[in-house]
């Protein structure tokens, strides 16, 4: 994908859902009990996450976009 880094491809098997801190962020807790800021730019995926429970446990994908401080995310299950 253009613009995209491939090698910043990777998937988090156990993120926990902490909400959304803006419009277009949200915040989710890794396995290492660290937190990450994500952005999301699909709104399908903006619907699916604003109608899950914090705290629910989540899978993504994401992809690092040049010249973006946060990562991106693709894909929830």
């Amino acid at each position: 994908t253009q613009g995209y880094s491939s090698a910043a491809s990777d998937v988090y098997k156990r993120q926990v859902y902490n909400g959304f801190a803006d419009g277009n962020c949200v915040e989710v807790q890794k396995e290492d009990g660290s937190f990450e800021v994500m952005l999301v730019m699909d709104d399908a995926l903006i619907k699916k996450l604003d109608s899950m429970d914090i705290g629910s446990k989540i899978k993504i994908s994401y992809k690092a976009k040049a010249g973006q401080a946060n990562k991106q995310i693709i894909k929830v299950n």
